[in-house]
């Protein structure tokens, strides 16, 4: 015989009854007390009606049971606490039924949903999912029984609730999956994507067993795309086109990546996920990504009007385009040489961002390219970068990076605006692929409202 299951009961007025009759409500708690008292002599007389069924179905394979009862600590409210209910029945189990039960008071006002759901949340963090959970939907107070279902179904897969017909004195198994349970999943799902975090909202569908490849389909794209894995979220993405129609997939074809070694689209895609970042105040990832943006917009510059493309890739090929670069424009390399902190070898200069925007700087100053204030705002950004991303985990320190730091660091010019600017002078369309996320998402917000 294997006990493996454990049982949860709320505790409420009906629970005892004498001779088949309830008691009065006002003297639940002064009734039940001298019942207790005196529990030999009522013991014939008792009913526990609402738990018995439970009892006869799995009486072999319960290994504990767990009784809620209420106990206010405010004489005023008491009347009608079922404390000394509950000791009555954990009496009853361990006496006659040889069942391990412990009585769990709650001291506060039952009706106070937001106190009630604590309780359940304290009491159930540290059970973990491996052994059977039996919660009877039956008897207790209304905040009691919503929000023991609310945390546990929230919880727990390995799970079962019941309700008893009180006509029958049969069980009748309450399918919480797709009532109670299925409503949490949706509204934390729906919370999650507000805030871009598909990779949860795939964690909870996974976790709940729910099956709905067509949605998973597409929350995989979107969390590969935001990972810049674009060939992977490709494949996701035909993956849920095959769930549509030929009309209906042409709704879909502009979120195809198709890069093709266009730096345009990726500091576009860059910028996304920079915004994401941002607006979830996730700092210490947005000065990452901002580091990024601060190398691949001189590169790109360089490219869009010079015709050279200097690639991190090849860190040989990206040193000898860009020294041949210096070479072609007279006296970029003596403006060069007066600029503090900049990397030279014997090969010439190190093709990173301060390097990249010092050229740029040179080009502006020859009136070679007219974008000074767009420069600028990319100097100061580096300076930014320099500040904070040193010293943070995704440099070679610890420190903290937050939103009041950067703002101090910053200025009193707004950097997301300036960093859409830059976008703007690069022409890339900001608004334009933010929407299309926002317009995918409400998308996959139908989708599960449908679940």
């Amino acid at each position: 015989m294997h006990k493996d299951k454990i049982l949860f009961f709320n505790i409420g007025n009906r629970d005892i009854k004498l001779d088949g009759k309830e008691l009065n409500k006002n003297e639940i708690r002064s009734k039940g007390k001298e019942i207790f008292n005196n529990f030999d002599q009522y013991k014939s007389k008792i009913n526990i009606e609402l738990i018995e069924p439970f009892l006869n179905q799995f009486k072999d394979d319960i290994k504990k049971i767990y009784l809620f009862a209420t106990n206010q600590e405010d004489s005023e409210y008491n009347l009608q606490d079922t404390l000394y209910f509950g000791r009555i029945i954990q009496k009853i189990l361990e006496e006659d039924y040889k069942t391990e039960c412990e009585v769990k008071e709650y001291i506060h006002n039952p009706t106070d949903y937001e106190l009630v759901f604590d309780f359940f949340i304290n009491f159930f963090k540290n059970f973990d999912d491996s052994t059977l959970k039996i919660i009877s939907n039956s008897g207790g107070i209304p905040a009691m029984k919503f929000s023991i279902l609310l945390v546990a179904t929230s919880l727990f897969n390995n799970l079962e609730v019941y309700s008893v017909d009180e006509k029958t004195n049969q069980l009748k198994e309450v399918q919480y999956k797709n009532t109670i349970k299925k409503e949490f999943i949706k509204k934390s799902a729906l919370e999650f994507l507000d805030k871009f975090n598909y990779t949860s909202i795939i964690s909870l569908i996974e976790r709940n067993r729910i099956e709905n490849q067509k949605l998973m389909f597409i929350l995989e794209y979107c969390k590969h795309r935001l990972n810049f894995d674009f060939e992977t979220a490709n494949n996701k993405l035909n993956g849920f086109l095959s769930y549509l129609t030929s009309n209906q997939r042409d709704d879909f074809n502009e979120y195809l990546v198709e890069l093709k070694n266009d730096q345009k689209k990726l500091i576009s895609e860059l910028w996304l996920n920079m915004y994401i970042k941002w607006d979830n105040k996730e700092y210490i990832d947005f000065i990452g990504r901002l580091f990024r943006f601060s190398e691949v917009i001189p590169q790109y510059l360089i490219s869009l009007h010079a015709n050279i493309k200097i690639e991190w890739s090849n860190e040989e090929e990206a040193f000898d385009k860009l020294n041949l670069f210096i070479s072609n424009y007279e006296g970029m390399s003596n403006f060069l040489s007066n600029v503090r902190k900049l990397e030279k070898t014997e090969r010439g200069y190190k093709p990173n961002r301060h390097v990249l925007t010092m050229c740029l700087r040179y080009l502006i100053i020859k009136n070679i390219l007219v974008e000074e204030d767009l420069m600028s705002k990319v100097g100061k950004i580096n300076e930014l970068i320099d500040k904070l991303r040193h010293k943070s985990v995704v440099a070679h320190g610890f420190e903290s990076v937050t939103k009041e730091r950067i703002i101090k660091e910053y200025g009193e010019s707004d950097l997301v605006k300036d960093i859409n600017y830059i976008c703007g002078g690069c022409e890339i369309n900001t608004e334009e692929i933010l929407n299309s996320l926002l317009k995918l998402n409400q998308y996959i917000k139908s989708l599960i409202l449908e679940l």
